[in-house]
């Protein structure tokens, strides 16, 4: 994961053109032009990267207890449903129904038996054997259902993205052994440094390009940040989850290498000017203001630089004028 800021400054004005210029009235000074100081907005940006993944993972279940005799598909294939992901051994399926079959022919006798004796059987004799025929229907059928399920396939159309069970291993009924991602149902997995949390918020707003699609950038909504952080390597971060809207139809793929941008204002309402303006001496930064007597070299002190603007924190006043280096 990696993380840096990447700053744009904005104006606090009512129209989007006015952005970033704190333009009122330009004139040509030789080498230099006049700009006027106002008020604006320092915007930045964070930028991490992640990896696109499924936002609802699906997890495939084995039905029965038994143990993995084939692994018919491996990490990254691309599946229909219907497909058949594992295959289980089907001795024990086999045997069960073997078992099942005969419990029911032994029932099935024992009624036809009870019939042929006619009103010699009493009733609650009838009526338990006929209850343990009908629970050897029922246990027949199941047996048979279950070794159908000897093949367990792909509900959905999807790419294989992990497979927890390998040839030989025992499952029971409930285990897990495929985890498919639906290709329409990707986002991005990121991590959010801590410091950067109090500018990401659950339903944000962000872009996103995919290293795989040079030049496409995509745009996307923070739907889920987490309140615990995880350790990575030794980094700390809070992991998110970016649903994507892909309206060009790219062919995304789990796996691929994304970069989220998230819009964040770091300082409102202060002043700013073109870091062009200011001239370093040393470690002291200083403009030339123009005033009614003439021009004015000025000691200011600065606070946050983005995208060529830089704030004043000290040394100018809004409305004053400033000369701007070409």
């Amino acid at each position: 994961m990696s993380r840096r800021w990447l700053a744009a400054a904005a104006l606090a004005a009512p129209a989007l053109l006015a952005v970033l210029f704190l333009i009122v009235n330009v004139r040509q000074r030789g080498q230099s032009e006049t700009w006027i100081v106002r008020r604006g907005t320092i915007e930045g940006t964070i930028e991490v990267s992640g990896r696109v993944t499924s936002l609802r993972p699906l997890g495939v279940r084995s039905d029965v207890d038994s143990r993995v005799q084939t692994v018919a598909v491996a990490v990254g294939d691309q599946v229909q449903a219907g497909d058949i992901l594992v295959m289980l051994d089907p001795a024990p399926l086999e045997a069960r129904l073997r078992q099942v079959e005969a419990q029911l022919l032994d029932a099935e006798l024992a009624v036809a038996q009870l019939e042929r004796a006619g009103g010699e059987v009493s009733p609650e004799s009838r009526l338990a054997a006929e209850q343990r025929l009908r629970e050897a229907e029922a246990n027949y059928q199941h047996a048979q259902a279950a070794l159908a399920d000897a093949f367990v396939l792909a509900p959905v159309d999807g790419v294989v993205v992990e497979l927890p069970v390998t040839s030989g291993s025992p499952v029971g009924a409930g285990t897990v052994v495929a985890v498919l991602a639906r290709l329409e149902d990707l986002g991005v997995s990121v991590g959010f440094d801590e410091v950067d949390l109090a500018y990401v918020h659950p339903g944000d707003q962000v872009s996103v390009t995919i290293d795989a699609f040079p030049g496409q950038e995509l745009p996307g909504r923070v739907i889920t940040l987490a309140a615990v952080a995880q350790q990575t390597g030794g980094v700390t971060s809070f992991p998110a989850l970016i649903a994507l809207d892909n309206p060009e139809g790219l062919p995304l793929r789990p796996g691929m290498t994304a970069t989220v941008r998230v819009s964040a204002i770091l300082r409102q309402d202060v002043l700013v000017i073109p870091e062009r303006a200011v001239r370093a001496v040393g470690e002291r930064t200083f403009v030339v203001v123009l005033t009614d007597r003439g021009e004015e070299e000025r000691e200011v002190h600065l606070g946050l630089r983005s995208g060529g603007m830089v704030e004043v924190v000290a040394g100018l006043q809004e409305g004053e004028r400033v000369l701007v280096r070409q």
